[in-house]
């Protein structure tokens, strides 16, 4: 995962707990506010209550025609059911009672329902005077409705306690996450500056060898060439033994070498590439031609032929690199095959050989500048080989069992 994918799904996280925490207060604080609304119910029960017994002894003692205790009675049947049902009271809203609080809710109706049989009967067998002994009876029933219905006020509000409670770990853990999420962002960025830092720390140091190394190169190409050359017309003087044998170890130094300044300069010089159609197996038949193949080596090239957009040159190198290493992973013994899959949109290469494969603890950093397994090698050939690809707008990959390296191009 990139870093730029990271950011975005630490933002997206970060966004997803901002709305879930809104949402989920909203909720919580929604269910607080029907519970209390179902309090305020269940509390004016009392009320109402203690008002019905007042205007039940105005109308008995003191002969009140305005005291109406039917009418609070009728009201107070009406709350209980509203606690059940739920529904409005004055355009508030009144949730239906959790199932958890039905059992207290029965208490509550039971009692009432208590109350109000004994008022209806006590009012009929007295033609509407209730008696000292039906008004005590009542009292106590009205006590016992009153002390139920504060027990359903107390559940509730132990209820919306609990609810409170919730609201506040959640706003907590919510917060934690939060700021969990902040540190992640800030530590990716961190990351991020350090990457870059690292990085154009590294270019810089490159930059500067590179600089050096190509100007001891360009040095020593003259004298390597006099070298190759007086080693040529020594052999073609002489026909001794131990002496041609000397003058081929000193070809095959000033072979290497060469190689290895090619490398070096092959690296620093990479620039924009001239991009034409051409075709690939003639590509691959120049590089191959360029070295002294052994009996043993078998090439397999693709049988059709494909044309790939590239700079002819920087290919050239691409390849050349990568048979070269082909070559050495094999020991000059065994098979090096070229195997092509083309569409609309882009072009793979695999270049396979049957070689002993690349270290595992190598093969993932083996693109990078002065990385190498070999013993004579200069790390720089497959960063070459990167930045071609790369300049190509395409990609190059490694893997073993057995030994690829799969180039992709655009083939546009």
């Amino acid at each position: 995962m990139n870093h730029k994918t990271k950011i975005s799904t630490i933002v997206f996280i970060q966004i997803l707990f901002i709305v879930s925490s809104f949402l989920t207060v909203a909720i919580l604080e929604s269910q607080i506010s029907l519970v209390g609304n179902s309090v305020n119910i269940a509390g004016k029960n009392r009320l109402l209550t203690s008002q019905f017994l007042n205007e039940l002894k105005d109308f008995t003692y003191v002969k009140n025609s305005n005291a109406i205790p039917e009418l609070k009675l009728n009201q107070i049947e009406e709350n209980i059911l509203l606690l059940k049902n739920g529904g409005f009271d004055n355009n508030l809203k009144i949730q239906k009672i959790d199932e958890k609080f039905i059992n207290e809710w029965d208490v509550v109706y039971q009692h009432f329902s208590i109350l109000k049989l004994n008022y209806e009967k006590s009012i009929e067998n007295s033609e509407g005077i209730v008696s000292t002994n039906d008004m005590s009876e009542i009292e106590n029933n009205a006590s016992l409705l009153i002390y139920y219905s504060d027990v359903l006020v107390d559940n509730l509000g132990t209820s919306i306690n609990k609810t409170s409670q919730n609201m506040i770990l959640l706003q907590l853990f919510l917060l934690i996450v939060n700021v969990g999420v902040h540190i992640a962002l800030l530590l990716v960025v961190f990351r991020i500056l350090q990457k870059t830092f690292e990085e154009n720390l590294r270019i810089e140091k490159l930059a500067i060898v590179g600089e050096l190394s190509s100007r001891l190169a360009h040095d020593m190409r003259n004298p390597l060439s006099n070298i190759n050359m007086s080693t040529q017309l020594l052999k073609s003087t002489t026909s001794e033994e131990n002496a041609v044998k000397k003058l081929d170890a000193i070809e095959k130094g000033v072979a290497r070498l060469s190689h290895q300044i090619n490398d070096v300069m092959d690296f620093v010089r990479t620039k924009e590439p001239e991009l034409k159609l051409w075709d690939l197996n003639s590509i691959l038949d120049d590089c191959f031609n360029r070295f002294k193949l052994s009996n043993s080596v078998k090439v397999i090239l693709p049988e059709k032929s494909t044309l790939i957009k590239c700079d002819k040159s920087q290919s050239e190198i691409l390849f050349i690199n990568l048979i070269s290493n082909a070559l050495d992973a094999i020991q000059n013994e065994g098979s090096i095959e070229v195997r092509v899959k083309a569409n609309s949109n882009k072009t793979i290469i695999e270049i396979i050989d049957s070689g002993t494969g690349i270290p595992e603890e190598k093969i993932k950093t083996i693109f990078e500048p002065l990385v190498t397994f070999k013993e004579n090698g200069t790390g720089l050939g497959l960063a070459s080989c990167k930045n071609i690809v790369e300049n190509h707008r395409g990609s190059i990959t490694a893997k073993n069992n057995p030994t690829e390296f799969i180039i992709t191009l655009p083939n546009h």
